[in-house]
């Protein structure tokens, strides 16, 4: 081989290298979007962060209030939402879902009066409601029920109109309105229903990430089989702390 072709050999091979290392630093970290406050997320969190680490890829995640998080996702300014309910690619029509469960929201009610207890949605309708804005299964169930629900900025608001007493009952995610009444030691707010409704999570991508999108949903089928999703959701379950539903 001559010199020249030697100079040639090298420069290819340096610029061979070089698009590889970029592609690999690409492909090190996507940003996910999650509503803020949302302490059911952790557990999605800790399924994606395994999956994703089996592909060789990090995750960041980016708090946002809950409806700018679908629009970022939605828009490409993030590369995905951690999870949400099924359906909403109906709605944010750039968002892909990868059809594997990663996780399950279910919603119940609150109230400033610890007497009072709720069985049934259908009991709902005689009271003054409060809900957190953006949260898509609390509006499933307030359209299903044709009720009317005052629509608060986000789960502590809405937690504060019931100590308040500007509302009789808060329609929230369970483990989400846990978190911030234990965090802000919030006195006066209970628990009083079982869960009224409840999805299934699962986690959506942007569109320009199609073909990863299809080799996640292989990763998360197969940790789906070997029960490793279970685990994660076990463990994670272990760390966020319940609080105890007002007795019929």
């Amino acid at each position: 081989m001559s010199k020249h072709s030697l100079k040639i050999y090298f420069l290819l091979v340096s610029v061979l290298f070089h698009v590889n290392t970029l592609s690999a630093a690409e492909k090190e970290t996507l940003v996910l979007s999650r509503a803020q406050g949302a302490e059911i997320q952790l557990i999605s969190e800790a399924v994606l962060a395994a999956a994703y680490g089996k592909l060789g890829i990090n995750i960041l995640i980016t708090p946002l209030p809950n409806s700018r998080s679908l629009i970022a996702a939605d828009g490409g300014q993030v590369d995905g939402d951690v999870s949400r309910i099924a359906g909403i690619e109906s709605k944010f029509h750039h968002l892909i879902r990868i059809p594997v469960a990663i996780n399950a929201v279910k919603v119940a009610a609150f109230s400033h009066v610890q007497s009072v207890s709720i069985n049934s949605p259908k009991e709902l309708a005689r009271f003054k409601l409060v809900c957190s804005r953006g949260v898509k299964l609390v509006e499933l169930l307030v359209e299903a029920e044709n009720l009317n629900c005052h629509e608060a900025n986000n789960f502590e608001q809405a937690l504060k109109f019931l100590q308040l007493k500007r509302a009789d009952m808060a329609l929230l995610p369970v483990e989400n309105a846990v978190k911030v009444i234990r965090e802000n030691s919030m006195e006066g707010v209970f628990q009083v229903s079982e869960s009224l409704i409840e999805r299934e999570l699962f986690h959506y991508l942007h569109e320009r990430h199609r073909k990863l999108a299809s080799q996640l949903e292989l990763v998360l089928r197969e940790m789906e089989n070997t029960g490793e999703i279970k685990e994660i959701q076990q463990s994670c379950c272990n760390v966020i702390p319940d609080l105890p539903v007002v007795p019929n």
